[in-house]
C-alpha cells in the first residue's frame, strides 16, 4: 500500500498574498506534489482509500487569521470584513482538506475566495504623484477586490474531466491521451510572453488553452479572472504610468498560476496511471 496525501503543495495556498510594489515583484510558487492513497483488494487490485483528511493548518476550527489583511495595513478587508478572522484558506473553511481526485483550493485566489485589486492595491483608492487627495478606484469600485472568477467563490476548483470521469475511475487509454494533452499545453505555456497590446495576449492564450479547457474547465475560470483583473486597470488606469507594467505583471502572474494548476493536474493523472496501469497488469494476469 502507498499511503499519499494531499499536502506538500498547501505552501501556495497559506503563503500571504505580497502587495505590489513599483517593481512590481512576482511571487515564487513552489514545485506541486500530489499525493493520495490506496488499498489493494483481495485480488491485488488497487483501490482508492477512503479520503477523510483534517486540515493541518485550521485543525478542523475552520477559521484562522485572516490573510487577506494580515500585515498590510488595509482599512477593510473584503476577506474578513475587518473582524481579522476568515475561514482556513487551505480547507475552505469546512476544517477538512479537499480530496485530490476531486478538487483542489482554488490557485487564483489561494483559497481566499477573492483577488486583489492591482490599481489600488486592496485599498479602494490610490494616490497620484503630486496631487494629495486621494482618488477613489474605478477599477474594483473603491471595494479594494474582484470577486474569484476562477472558483466563483467556492474556493474551490475542479480537476481535470476524463472522458466525462474524474481521473480516479477514467481507463488508462483515456488518461494517456489527456495527459499528452495538458503536457503540450504545459510546454506551450511556458513559452507564453505578454504582448504589447491585451487583445493580442488574450488571442494567444485562448488558442493555447482552447481545448485543454475542455477538460479542465479552471482555465476557463482563470481566463475570466485575468480578462476581469485587465479590463478593470484598462478602464481606470490606462492614463498612469505604471499602466503598461502592471498590465504585464497580471499576465505573468496568470501564468505563473497556470502553469502551477498544469503541473499539478499532470502529476495527478501520473498517479491515477500507475495505478490504472497496475490494475491491467493484475486483469490480464488473471486471464
Amino acid at each position: 500500500m502507498q499511503h499519499r496525501r494531499a499536502l506538500a503543495w498547501l505552501g501556495l495556498i497559506l503563503a500571504v498574498v505580497a502587495a505590489p510594489s513599483a517593481a512590481q515583484v512576482r511571487e515564487r510558487l513552489p514545485e506541486p506534489s500530489v499525493e493520495r492513497a490506496w488499498v489493494e483488494d483481495e485480488e491485488g487490485l488497487r483501490q482508492w482509500a477512503e479520503y477523510d483528511e483534517t486540515c493541518p493548518e485550521c485543525r478542523g476550527a475552520r477559521i484562522r487569521p485572516c490573510q487577506g489583511c494580515a500585515g498590510r495595513g488595509l482599512s477593510a478587508c473584503s476577506e474578513c470584513d475587518g473582524t481579522e478572522k476568515a475561514k482556513c484558506r487551505s480547507c475552505a473553511g469546512t476544517g477538512e482538506l479537499p480530496d485530490p481526485l476531486v478538487e483542489l483550493p482554488c490557485i487564483f485566489c489561494k483559497g481566499g475566495g477573492w483577488y486583489h485589486c492591482p490599481l489600488c492595491n486592496a485599498r479602494g483608492y490610490y494616490g497620484i504623484k503630486d496631487v494629495k487627495r486621494k482618488i477613489k478606484c474605478g477599477s474594483c469600485k473603491t471595494t479594494g477586490f474582484h470577486a474569484c472568477a476562477a472558483c466563483e467563490g467556492t474556493r474551490r476548483l475542479p480537476v481535470v474531466v476524463v472522458k466525462r470521469k474524474g481521473p480516479g475511475e477514467a481507463k488508462l487509454k483515456d488518461l494517456l491521451a489527456t495527459r499528452e494533452l495538458l503536457q503540450a499545453c504545459l510546454v506551450e505555456m511556458d513559452a507564453f510572453e505578454p504582448a504589447e497590446r491585451p487583445g493580442k495576449s488574450d488571442k494567444a492564450l485562448s488558442k493555447i488553452l482552447a481545448k485543454p479547457a475542455r477538460q479542465l474547465e479552471a482555465l476557463a475560470g482563470m481566463q475570466d479572472m485575468l480578462e476581469t483583473v485587465v479590463k478593470g486597470l484598462t478602464k481606470a488606469g490606462a492614463n498612469l504610468q505604471s499602466y503598461e507594467a502592471n498590465v504585464t505583471h497580471q499576465y505573468l502572474v496568470f501564468k505563473d498560476r497556470t502553469l502551477f494548476l498544469l503541473k499539478h493536474q499532470v502529476l495527478l493523472l501520473d498517479l491515477c496511471i500507475e495505478r490504472a496501469e497496475h490494475n491491467e497488469q493484475v486483469e490480464a494476469g488473471g486471464k
